[in-house]
């Protein structure tokens, strides 16, 4: 402008335009993050009125590599919030991030971008052998809960059975191109 140029941080723009980017791996701060951000458009979106008479759109651009399952908290709110969240992968949406990718009300994959699950596994700095039996029964329980509820969303989210799901990820990787996430209702585009 006449008046000079500004300089607007890449996180602000994205933010002002209700774009997210879901980049590297997934922590309980980044989901805080972004949930956070994502209730702050909502909440003014309500107060003004905007949710009642229009959808809203929000795009998360996904290319992680997973993490912590964390990012359950994010899949739960993307599922119940009344935006009309678009997610899609620019790269890659593993684990986790796949899991988020899946809350999507409009799924795109980039064409050669991918998918990937697998069981949800312990990770630990002492190792479970350092951990006393009543522990590594619990530990045992919980990742079981936890491929039940992954395998579950996964089942809900493409009309795939739970067996079939179970079969393609017990003890490996389940990877998915674009094309593929199309045939097998993951992806919309």
């Amino acid at each position: 402008t006449p008046n000079g140029s500004r300089v607007v941080p890449m996180e602000d723009y994205l933010y002002n335009n209700r774009q997210f980017w879901l980049q590297g791996r997934i922590t309980a701060d980044l989901v805080d993050s972004l949930l956070t951000q994502l209730m702050i458009i909502e909440d003014d979106y309500r107060e003004s009125g905007i949710l009642d008479k229009t959808e809203v759109d929000v795009t998360i651009y996904i290319d992680s590599p997973g993490g912590s399952l964390t990012a359950l908290n994010l899949y739960d709110y993307l599922k119940h919030t009344p935006l009309k969240v678009r997610t899609v992968v620019t790269g890659y949406a593993y684990s986790a991030a796949a899991l988020i990718f899946l809350a999507g009300s409009e799924r795109c994959m980039m064409p050669y971008s991918n998918l990937m699950f697998h069981e949800p596994n312990y990770a630990c700095e002492k190792g479970i052998a350092d951990e006393p039996i009543e522990m590594v029964e619990h530990i045992t329980r919980n990742i079981k809960h936890l491929k039940d509820v992954s395998t579950g969303i996964i089942a809900e989210e493409t009309g795939l059975t739970k067996a079939a799901i179970a079969k393609r990820i017990t003890n490996r990787k389940w990877f998915i191109d674009a094309q593929q996430a199309i045939e097998l209702n993951m992806a919309d585009k």
